[in-house]
């Protein structure tokens, strides 16, 4: 035919390119990550989690190199993030026993990207072995098991297989490993599994819809998108003083009308820090801020001081009892204070105080952290020195 030119029919159309750990959030509203009206996406007002970054490096050596140096953290870490994190990798120890056994030369940190039908999948493995008609991949969240991560560690053993070479039989075992709670969730796919779970995801990546509920709290579409801008005004009516008609009581409420009250609780409570937090690195950059009615808001610095377990446990033992000590793993210094007070006689209660201080105090049980707080003053106002 003169003139045809068949271009369109071999033009291949780029496909949009999704980070695996975005994946849950895709196949609950695709246009939270597609974006397909250009929502301008809400500035994400995070800050690096140090705790994180630590725990995950402290996991990567054991496997590496079977072992950690918790001790050169010290220094970066509040006791209180200290004894996280030492629990976090305890736990970690606890299931790596376990998973050695099958990954017996693991790669760690492992980047893919690996091109479904209709979107491509990038990320990094935690821990991957690889042998030729199975994988082992182990995966670790520093929090607790709280949501979903299904479609994540789906993606996980999709870049697996694919790294294998997409054989016609492949085994893929995932082990999710939650170091808060040491909860553990495993997954198992085999290549009809992972088929069909790439036929999952191409049907939601093409039924581009708004979906609002839960994951909107981390959703940076919040300020243009129409399904959250009706669901989000009514979360905010539940808690108004403007309703006339007056809100249900739990005891009411249906249990379906519970969860999404609860729902809608966690995503205006998500809207409230990112806010505090916008608000924060505002004062940061800037200096005071000007919040109206003479007021206005800054960064002080105070210092806490909190209590150094390991020094601390034999004085703790002596003046409040083997069972205070053992039934709380954490024990702030007003806390270990306040209940050595109350066994004091009426009027001793302050000495008491203050002699548990001085004993920790000299013992070098107590640390001092120096920590930056929103302080919402008149403009102006001047602040004693510490």
């Amino acid at each position: 035919m003169s003139g045809y030119s068949d271009d369109y029919a071999v033009r291949t159309i780029q496909k949009p390119k999704v980070r695996s750990s975005s994946m849950p959030m895709l196949m609950v509203c695709t246009n939270s990550i597609m974006n397909p009206d250009g929502i301008l996406p809400v500035e994400n007002e995070t800050e690096t989690s140090l705790l994180g970054t630590i725990i995950h490096s402290l996991c990567q050596s054991i496997v590496d190199t079977g072992s950690f140096d918790l001790m050169s953290y010290k220094d970066r870490l509040n006791q209180e993030d200290f004894d996280r994190a030492s629990m976090c990798v305890s736990n970690f120890m606890t299931a790596w026993r376990q998973a050695s056994l099958y990954m017996k030369t693991p790669q760690t940190e492992v980047e893919f990207e690996v091109e479904l039908a209709h979107v491509i999948v990038t990320g990094h493995i935690d821990n991957l072995q690889l042998d030729p008609a199975r994988a082992f991949i182990l995966d670790y969240k520093t929090g607790r098991m709280h949501e979903d991560h299904y479609h994540q560690m789906a993606a996980y053993a999709y870049g697996a297989w694919d790294k294998a070479g997409r054989p016609p039989i492949f085994n893929v075992f995932v082990t999710t490993i939650y170091l808060e709670d040491n909860s553990i969730q495993n997954y198992e796919w085999d290549v009809a599994g992972l088929l069909a779970w790439e036929r999952e995801v191409s049907v939601q990546v093409l039924q581009l819809r708004y979906t609002a509920g839960r994951k909107c709290a981390f959703c940076p579409l919040q300020g243009g998108c129409p399904a959250y801008r009706s669901w989000g005004a009514g979360a905010v009516g539940i808690f108004s003083d403007d309703i006339t008609v007056p809100a249900k009581t739990w005891e009411e409420m249906t249990p379906e009308e519970r969860g999404d009250l609860v729902d809608k609780m966690y995503v205006i409570k998500k809207a409230i820090d990112r806010a505090n937090l916008g608000l924060r690195n505002l004062v940061k950059s800037t200096g005071a801020v000007d919040v109206g009615d003479g007021k206005e808001y800054v960064l002080v610095e105070e210092e806490q001081k909190q209590v150094n377990s390991r020094i601390a446990l034999p004085i703790l033992t002596t003046y409040l009892g083997k069972e205070v000590v053992t039934n709380n793993t954490q024990l702030s210094l007003d806390a270990v204070l306040g209940a050595y007070s109350q066994r004091a006689a009426r009027g001793q209660k302050t000495a008491a105080r203050k002699e548990l201080f001085e004993i920790l105090e000299k013992a070098g049980a107590i640390t001092r952290v120096k920590q930056t707080k929103m302080w919402r003053r008149p403009i102006g106002e001047k602040t004693l020195e510490a």
